[in-house]
């Protein structure tokens, strides 16, 4: 136990005297450097309101990169820096953490809901149903309201498509359909239904790109909502109250 105890302490003297610990300077300008990209990272992050709503991520995600550079420097000049290493571990886990936890809904599971909003939504979700629901935003004016990108796993899309509004939307589906029914607003009769024809993607799925209208006219308002909508599995049912008869 004694000759193993000597052997342990000789190999320790040995990894410090090839590969000492990174300087207590290089550790303190490594950190006020994160502390800095992670300010400036956030600031930038702010002035966009895509990704304002993730700038504390984006914030910690900037810190833990100048870390992350600081180990590679320090792993070739033959540096040992495992408090740098803690470090960086610990913003990666609090960057994605709050990523995922940022903005509104932006992860969502089992049935979930989506309306019309000036701000674009992006959210993913592994599986559960979707409704989405398409409503003006605006009676006087044409409004192009933010759009919706949904990454689905699995789970069927609901979409209704209400008077005013006006429906474009791209869909990539691996396995399902596209269907729609119209349905008179003022009397609630179904007025006609079918599928939507796919094209072929490049990687084998079926893709749509279709465009619905529901105005009553030119001078009346209007809001376009684009939906993004990438599925796994599961088909997408649209449902038109139309305002036909009131044109």
């Amino acid at each position: 136990g004694a000759a193993f105890a000597v052997e342990a302490e000789e190999r320790r003297r040995i990894r410090r005297a090839t590969k000492p610990r990174t300087s207590f300077v290089f550790v303190l300008t490594t950190l006020g450097a994160a502390i800095v990209a992670g300010a400036v990272s956030t600031l930038v992050a702010l002035t966009d309101a895509a990704t304002a709503p993730y700038a504390a991520a984006v914030g910690l995600l900037g810190g833990a990169l100048v870390t992350a550079l600081a180990m590679i420097v320090a792993g070739i000049v033959r540096r040992r820096s495992g408090f740098l290493t803690a470090v960086t571990i610990a913003l990666l886990v609090g960057g994605i953490t709050t990523a995922v936890a940022s903005g509104p809904r932006s992860f969502m599971l089992a049935d979930n809901s989506l309306g019309t909003s000036t701000e674009p939504r992006s959210v993913t979700q592994p599986f559960g149903r979707m409704d989405i629901y398409l409503d003006p935003l605006s009676d006087r004016e044409a409004v192009e309201a933010g759009t919706i990108t949904v990454n689905k796993g699995t789970g069927e899309t609901y979409i209704t498509v209400n008077p005013g509004t006006i429906l474009d939307l791209e869909a990539s589906l691996g396995a399902g359909e596209v269907s729609y029914s119209r349905i008179s607003h003022q009397s609630g009769e179904l007025l006609d239904q079918g599928e939507i024809v796919p094209r072929e993607g490049s990687d084998g799925s079926a893709e749509w790109d279709w465009f619905v209208r529901n105005t009553t006219g030119p001078d009346d308002g209007e809001t376009r909502q684009r939906i993004v909508l990438d599925q796994g599995a599961g088909s997408v049912y649209v449902t038109i109250y139309d305002v036909e008869e009131d044109r």
